[in-house]
């Protein structure tokens, strides 16, 4: 039976464990990306209720991230 050589064995060995390698990492980096898109989401979610809470209290106006200045927006006046 004819055999691969030593050196032959060691190369592929080393290429199928590095290909290998990067589709664990390629997994891993798929999870992280479907827990930030999940915390975006929630996130989103967060800033919906807080503009939704102001805007109980303030009515419908701009609000300046910045400097926390309200302005009427253009339809109210």
């Amino acid at each position: 039976m004819e055999k691969l050589t030593a050196e032959e064995l060691e190369t592929l060995q080393k290429v199928y464990n590095k290909k290998l390698n990067l589709e664990v990492q390629l997994g891993q980096l798929y999870l992280q990306q479907q827990q930030v898109a999940s915390e975006a989401q929630k996130a989103a979610i967060d800033l919906m209720a807080v503009h939704s809470k102001l805007q109980v209290t303030y009515g419908d106006v701009y609000m300046d991230l910045t400097t926390g200045e309200l302005t009427k927006n253009a339809a109210d006046s």
